[in-house]
């Protein structure tokens, strides 16, 4: 048999502050099993809630104009794991947790638009986090507002394109739009990556990273920023 859960219209999930460090996760998917959420949804996980999952995916799952908070440390809005398939389409997607992600992909996540918030230091909204990780960006916005952080952290493949918007603004430490650190291709086509802050990049290139650029703009205001920092091949 093949488990399918569809979640629709107006509901609120939370994990609450009795869950430090638990592991616990508001909706498991394991493999071969089906997801399904549309209508407004929102998950949250408090603050004092560490080391948690919103969701967890090992199988299939399609989210669709849902809110996600994540303002715990060590936590994940969405942890997909090595065979999980993850689809994000529109809604808005906040983390003020540190070393937290909004989505720990570990095999294959495509982004439909949306609006992402990364205000957590030391986190990502998308740790691509290993050689065969795989993420698509279709548009969206992507703002990160805070220190040694990333909007992508990347070591495997990553695309982003169609008038995708990713925003690092107003940090005080060294932070990235991507951080590019794998043997895969990153990928950037038709977007946008604009820098205001110091010591900061649009695109920081580590050594054996290939990143592959076309009819995107970078803007870069800041003191020791750049639009790309580049020790592999561009």
């Amino acid at each position: 048999n093949i488990a399918k859960v569809t979640i629709t219209g107006n509901n609120t999930f939370n994990i609450n502050t009795t869950s430090s460090g638990a592991g616990h996760s508001i909706i498991g998917v394991q493999k071969n099993s089906f997801l399904d959420i549309s209508g407004v949804n929102e998950f949250v996980i408090d603050t004092n809630s560490n080391g948690n999952n919103a969701i967890y995916n090992n199988g299939n799952s399609t989210i669709k104009d849902a809110t996600f908070k994540i303002y715990s440390k060590d936590s994940n809005g969405i942890n997909n794991d090595s065979a999980g398939n993850l689809s994000l389409t529109n809604g808005i997607y906040t983390n003020t947790g540190k070393n937290s992600n909004i989505v720990n992909n570990a095999k294959y996540v495509t982004i439909n638009a949306g609006t992402y918030n990364i205000e957590g230091e030391e986190s990502n909204g998308i740790n691509n986090n290993t050689s065969t990780s795989r993420l698509v960006v279709t548009g969206g916005s992507f703002t990160l507002t805070s220190k040694d952080s990333n909007i992508i952290a990347n070591k495997g493949d990553t695309t982003i394109e169609n008038n995708a918007k990713l925003y690092v603004n107003n940090t005080t430490g060294q932070s990235n739009g991507v951080y590019n650190d794998g043997t895969g291709i990153l990928s950037i086509s038709n977007s946008e990556l604009d820098v205001n802050a110091n010591q900061s990049n649009g695109v920081n290139n580590i050594a054996n990273g290939v990143v592959k650029l076309k009819g995107s703009t970078f803007k870069v205001v800041g003191d020791k920023s750049n639009g790309i920092t580049n020790a592999g091949e561009v």
